[in-house]
């Protein structure tokens, strides 16, 4: 797993590929789509503009020349058009779906990688989307990812949710990262699962007891004896946090994404007795303490998946890397 840090301003993932690997021309990738000779060159057909632009996301308008024709465009990072030049043609553009005319004149980009030079295309086609020109291109760079987006936080106040009055799981996730330690996540929720703080920290593979106490580790990096600092990628969170829940069970705000602090985790005689002293991005404070606290274990050794909490990550969302139309 990548080591991620907290003022590195960089990406915290790089996606892989865009959209796909199709080619307008038969037989220049050999894992390509597409057909026929290359398209007549023509010129400026279809004006692009790039507004908008975030760390992850972009915003462009098309103004074609010809209205009444039918055009696709779609985005990719510099790496892959200068590798492919004017035959990358993604494979959605075949899709009728993805087919424009003269009235679909703005589109947008999400979960675009920070700090990364993309280019926008668009071009003239037929009503099965094979191109009748060669494309009309636009170049711009997304910005420099803010840790403020990443360890967001709208609380505006010390947050104190220390009460017995709560359910709490348990999750052993085992070496989910593969890093040779055990992932452990403890989700504590007051009983109208209105609100919540979520814990995740890592022991050694073999410990079969969450007990210790664990340094909130701004890092990212995952070390045994730690616990993960919160942060949101994706639209999901990781680490510790506390939030507010809504009626679909998705978190909402308030929000902290913890950062620096401690969690102590005791086995009592009865449950366990769990103290959390910890600050978000803007040093608000975040406490939370139960004594002989019930911890229930929804999934034990290494066997967990991330299914029963609110708008958290799946295994299968950690590879979620490609960009989004919005």
């Amino acid at each position: 797993m990548k080591k991620y840090f907290i003022y590195a301003l960089v990406a915290l993932v790089a996606f892989s590929s865009c959209r796909g690997d199709n080619s307008w021309k038969k037989d220049v990738d050999p894992q390509g789509g597409g057909g026929g000779d290359d398209p007549t060159p023509t010129v400026a057909n279809i004006k692009i503009k790039v507004v908008d632009v975030t760390a992850t996301s972009a915003d462009f308008n098309f103004i074609p020349s010809d209205k009444t024709k039918t055009y696709f465009w779609d985005i990719c990072d510099i790496e892959s058009w200068e590798e492919y030049g004017e035959k990358t043609i993604w494979s959605d553009c075949y899709d009728e779906e993805y087919l424009c005319t003269g009235d679909d004149l703005e589109g947008g980009y999400t979960n675009l990688d920070p700090s990364t030079t993309y280019v926008v295309f668009a071009a003239y086609c037929d009503a099965n989307g094979n191109p009748l020109a060669k494309c009309d291109t636009a170049h711009f760079t997304t910005l420099i990812l803010n840790p403020e987006d990443i360890f967001r936080t709208t609380i505006t106040n010390d947050i104190n949710y220390s009460s017995n009055d709560v359910v709490a799981y348990l999750d052993d996730y085992g070496d989910y990262y593969e890093l040779g330690n055990r992932n452990w996540g403890i989700y504590i929720y007051g009983k109208d699962y209105v609100d919540g703080l979520q814990i995740e920290f890592f022991t050694n593979l073999s410990v079969t007891d969450p007990s210790g106490s664990y340094p909130i580790d701004s890092t990212l990096s995952c070390e045994t004896g730690t616990a993960l600092s919160g942060y949101e990628e994706y639209g999901y969170a990781f680490g510790c946090w506390y939030y507010s829940i809504d009626a679909d069970s998705n978190i909402t705000d308030p929000r902290a994404a913890l950062v620096t602090g401690t969690v102590n985790i005791t086995k009592a005689s009865s449950g366990y007795d769990i103290e959390l002293n910890a600050q978000d991005f803007h040093q608000h404070n975040v406490t939370f303490s139960a004594k002989g606290l019930d911890l229930i274990v929804e999934e034990a050794s290494g066997t967990a998946v991330f299914t029963k909490r609110p708008a958290l990550r799946t295994k299968a969302d950690l590879n979620i890397k490609s960009p989004k139309r919005k």
